[in-house]
């Protein structure tokens, strides 16, 4: 019998990460006043707490939302933007009630995920890869999570981590406590509730100025077994658990899933196409190309197509976000979704827009997924 594996949120771009997948969770996260969501007034407006067995911590749809510092200023950056764009439909619609505040708002926060993450993400990592310009609704779409996708393909991320995220103040300088070493960044509120640590404005300056690692098999140590552990006692391995997760989920190998979607399997060793050094890597651990794990291999393959990925991993991603947005007939680009100065607001609505009009004395680049070259070099002579 084939394995299957159940995804209960929704698959969709709809910001479901901030506002959840059911009405329960949607629900208690919602003040149902003014349409807005829950926050706190600490450091300019932080997200919403509740106290746990572990102490307090913030609250969001995504119980992941504590992972670590930068998670938690995304979300709580985005719920700013919520409650800010919920008081302006109010200004200018005294007559809307809670409900349609909050429901306006949401589709217009939902709107700026995807005009962000087709305008500016997807060509960042798969270049000219990035699905092409919308056309249209089509109904026979499956816009459903493919399990390569979501167990495989797009765990690329493990490999972009650096050794530390950046906190940096309005000149551009690094903090007086410093950058944060990515095994202390762990599910702790406390690191944003601090004000000398100068709240989610210092992450986000970092997080703009910082360049990430490349994709490659290669993981920090932070995150190869110290993931999620206390402070000295070790904790989880995420590129064991994603070899493993593949072979649980029924995975094909990387070649056989090459096979798969048409790009061809190797047929030997001399034939594949990996990045400089890693082919004799792979070679020490798996005694034939067909046994390569889908995610040791995807994140081995040499970059194509001006982008972040291989071959492999740029199909599957392009595929995945190809049938998101087709398969969406609420799409925020579907004839008469949006009226046009709205449309036209969500377009232009880059994410340093997004951080620049929730934040305080912050001045990103036009684009925030790439580094200014100076800052680049800065932080190599460094």
């Amino acid at each position: 019998m084939p394995r299957q594996q159940v995804n209960s949120s929704t698959a969709y771009i709809d910001a479901s990460q901030i506002y959840g997948s059911d009405k329960s969770t949607a629900d208690s996260l919602r003040t149902f006043v003014g349409g807005k969501l829950k926050m706190t007034d600490t450091m300019g407006g932080l997200l919403h707490m509740e106290y746990s067995a572990i102490g307090p911590m913030f609250i969001s749809s995504d119980e992941r939302v504590n992972e670590q510092v930068g998670l938690t200023t995304m979300h709580t950056l985005f719920n700013r933007e919520h409650n800010r764009i919920a008081e302006q439909i109010a200004a200018s619609h005294p007559q809307y009630d809670d409900e349609t505040l909050n429901q306006e708002t949401r589709k217009i926060v939902g709107a700026i995920m995807q005009a962000i993450t087709y305008n500016e993400f997807l060509p960042t990592l798969l270049g000219s890869s990035a699905p092409g310009n919308y056309q249209g609704y089509d109904d026979t779409v499956n816009a459903g999570i493919a399990n390569e996708f979501s167990t495989a393909a797009y765990r690329f991320g493990h490999s972009t981590l650096p050794r530390f995220l950046q906190r940096l103040d309005e000149n551009g300088e690094v903090i007086a406590n410093g950058n944060l070493a990515l095994e202390n960044a762990f599910f702790d509120p406390g690191l944003l509730l601090n004000p000398d640590n100068g709240g989610i404005e210092t992450a986000l300056r970092g997080l703009s100025s910082q360049v990430g690692q490349q994709i490659d098999p290669m993981i920090i140590d932070a995150v190869r077994s110290m993931l999620f552990g206390a402070p000295g006692s070790g904790g989880l391995d995420p590129a064991s658990l994603n070899i493993q997760r593949g072979r649980d989920h029924g995975l094909p190998g990387f070649n056989a899933m090459r096979d798969a979607l048409g790009v061809g399997a190797y047929a030997n060793w001399d034939e594949a196409d990996f990045q400089p050094a890693f082919k004799a890597l792979l070679m020490g651990v798996y005694d034939d190309i067909d046994d390569i794990d889908l995610w040791a291999g995807g994140l081995a393959e040499r970059h194509v197509n001006g982008g972040m990925l291989g071959e492999l991993f740029s199909l599957i991603i392009a595929d995945q976000f190809e049938r998101l947005r087709e398969g969406d007939r609420f799409w925020y680009q579907q004839t008469g979704m949006f009226e046009p100065l709205w449309l036209e607001y969500i377009e232009a609505s880059t994410l340093a827009n997004v951080i620049m009009r929730n934040t305080h004395d912050v001045s990103l680049q036009a684009n925030v997924f790439f580094v200014p070259e100076p800052a680049i070099w800065l932080l190599l002579l460094n």
